[in-house]
Parts: structure tokens; C-alpha cells; sequence
């Protein structure tokens, strides 16, 4: 009996606690409760402007970055188109540049180092001058590298500085 009549008043001040917290926490419930309905409504609203409105500001920033960096780019191209076509002017020339592939130079420059190396091979094996196929192979193709290399820096450091000047042929 004595604990059903603990149990009792264990239930009814638990009720009453509750009723307490009720009374405290409704006005703070209902609040949060608006407010999420204000969230829901601007986040529908928000979902549909949000990504041009963030693409804006991220395109904005990028294109105020892209006219700060690429005035400087513009103004160095300009200098260096008109540098161009001074010197174009100074030394007679009419056509433009004929700018041919990197790959391609490569690979014209590797075909004349295997035809050199392949050739001086023939020749270290007819005079016997090495001790096998192989051998002559290595002394030839080091040899063809040398050779090559020093012409084709010949050309590209000392060639390219000669003033062929305004009696130049065109050759075209």
C-alpha cells in the first residue's frame, strides 16, 4: 500500500512537472515551429534563384580576377604584336611565320639520328672496326647523336641570330 501510494505521487509530480515544462516550453515550441515554416518557405523560394544568384557572385569575382590579370596579358600581347610587325617592317617581310609542330621537328631530328647511326654502323662493320653488330650500333649512334646535336644547336643558337636582312630570298 505504502508503495502504491509512492507511485502515486511519483505519477503525480511527474504530471505536474510536465504541465510545468508544457506551460514553459509552448510558447518556445510554437516559435520554432513558425520560424521552420519561414525556413521551408524561404528555402523554396531560395532553390529555385539560388544557383543564379551564387553563379552570379562566383562569375562576378571570376571575371573582376580575369580583367585584372588578363589587362596586363592584353596590354604585354599588344606590345608584342606591335614589336612583331616592326620588325617586320624593318627588315622587308611580307609573309608570316611558317610555324611548323614541335612533334614534327622531333621527329625529323630522331629519323636523321637512326639513318646516320645505321649508315656509320655499315661502315664501323665493313672495316671491322668494332668487335660486333651491336658495338657498331652503340659507337654509331652515339657518334650520329653528337653529330646531329651539335648541328641542330648550331642551327637553333648561332642560325637563328644571322640579319638575312631585306635581300633575303623568300624562297616561295
Amino acid at each position: 500500500m505504502a508503495l502504491a501510494l509512492k507511485a502515486d505521487t511519483l505519477a503525480g509530480g511527474l504530471q505536474e512537472c510536465r504541465a510545468t515544462h508544457e506551460q514553459t516550453l509552448a510558447p518556445r515550441l510554437a516559435d520554432v515551429d513558425r520560424k521552420r515554416a519561414e525556413f521551408d518557405a524561404l528555402q523554396a523560394t531560395l532553390s529555385e534563384r539560388a544557383p543564379i544568384h551564387y553563379c552570379d557572385f562566383v562569375t562576378d569575382g571570376i571575371l573582376a580576377r580575369a580583367e585584372f590579370e588578363f589587362g596586363a596579358a592584353a596590354a604585354f600581347w599588344l606590345g608584342a604584336k606591335r614589336a612583331k610587325e616592326g620588325f617586320k617592317a624593318r627588315m622587308g617581310m611580307t609573309r608570316e611565320a611558317d610555324d611548323t609542330a614541335v612533334t614534327e621537328n622531333i621527329l625529323k631530328i630522331s629519323a636523321l639520328i637512326v639513318l646516320d647511326a645505321l649508315l656509320n654502323a655499315g661502315f664501323f662493320l665493313n672495316a671491322h672496326m668494332t668487335s660486333g653488330p651491336l658495338a657498331a650500333l652503340l659507337a654509331s649512334g652515339l657518334i650520329s647523336l653528337v653529330n646531329v646535336g651539335a648541328c641542330v644547336a648550331g642551327g637553333y643558337f648561332i642560325g637563328r641570330y644571322i640579319d638575312y636582312g631585306k635581300e633575303a630570298s623568300d624562297g616561295r
